[in-house]
């Protein structure tokens, strides 16, 4: 190879790093400065960031990447007559409940249908967030070499306000199973428990009840859904990958499944 075919392809190299570079600038100012003023554009940049950092890891031994996660926390507010989003307790919105034949922002009483709508469109949005399971997120938050680290962002925070008259919310599985979110044409339940990158079920707790505990709600807890990362320990990584996970559990309970929140 002449020197003049060895400068050409040293150029197009650096052409490419400097490209990828510009790229990488780009993606960091969107996800992190972008203005978010409504649920859709928080979704899109949480998402953004999330791919962002998994496609930026380098290192030879331990893959990190220079770029956080930048994701807002959700919350919903469940009353007897309304239901409530918003991206803090300050600015909360009321949501369009689908019966059909039409959309409602109010109702006449809190019943299973609507809470499993809800909820069940958390677990979606939560897991489009974390790129479905197919790439690796939070490689910046590493095991050890004898423990396992469990590292969790909590999507959503699900709260009951005073007067709710129901207590018991038992048919979240089944409402998955048989609803179809948006023009996707397949169940909530077929697209949450979708195969991630590590193997596992992206929602397990259907499956995993013994584990995880019951999927009834309790209109007396405050509930957390959550995007999960379990990594094993360097001793244990020979036979286990670990795996990628979206959940909903009592707010008490969190820390049984998390060692940390993601960065």
């Amino acid at each position: 190879m002449n020197i003049h075919n060895k400068k050409g392809q040293f150029s197009q190299v650096m052409i490419l790093m400097l490209i990828l570079a510009s790229a990488i600038v780009i993606l960091l100012f969107v996800t992190k400065f972008v203005t978010r003023s409504t649920m859709d554009e928080s979704v899109s940049a949480c998402r953004l960031s999330v791919m962002t950092q998994a496609a930026t890891t380098y290192g030879i031994i331990s893959k990190t990447s220079p770029l956080d996660i930048n994701c807002d926390k959700r919350y919903v507010n469940f009353y007897n007559t309304r239901a409530e989003l918003g991206l803090s307790l300050e600015n909360m919105n009321p949501i369009d409940i689908d019966f059909g034949d039409h959309k409602a922002k109010k109702f006449t009483e809190l019943n299973e249908f609507i809470v499993d709508q809800v909820i069940a469109e958390e677990l979606r949005v939560c897991k489009f967030e974390f790129g479905d399971g197919k790439v690796k997120i939070f490689p910046n938050d590493k095991s050890g070499i004898f423990t396992r680290k469990e590292v969790c962002f909590v999507c959503s925070e699900i709260n009951f306000k005073p007067g709710v008259s129901k207590t018991n919310f038992t048919n979240l599985v089944d409402y998955t199973k048989k609803t179809t979110y948006s023009d996707a044409g397949t169940s909530y339940f077929n697209y949450l428990t979708e195969t991630t990158v590590s193997g596992n079920a992206m929602w397990s707790q259907p499956t995993d009840t013994k584990n995880l505990g019951s999927l009834d709600i309790d209109s007396t807890k405050t509930y957390l859904i959550y995007a999960q990362k379990v990594d094993p320990s360097t001793l244990e990584s020979w036979y286990y990958t670990g795996g990628i996970y979206i959940g909903i559990v009592p707010q008490k309970d969190i820390n049984k499944y998390c060692d940390l929140q993601a960065s």
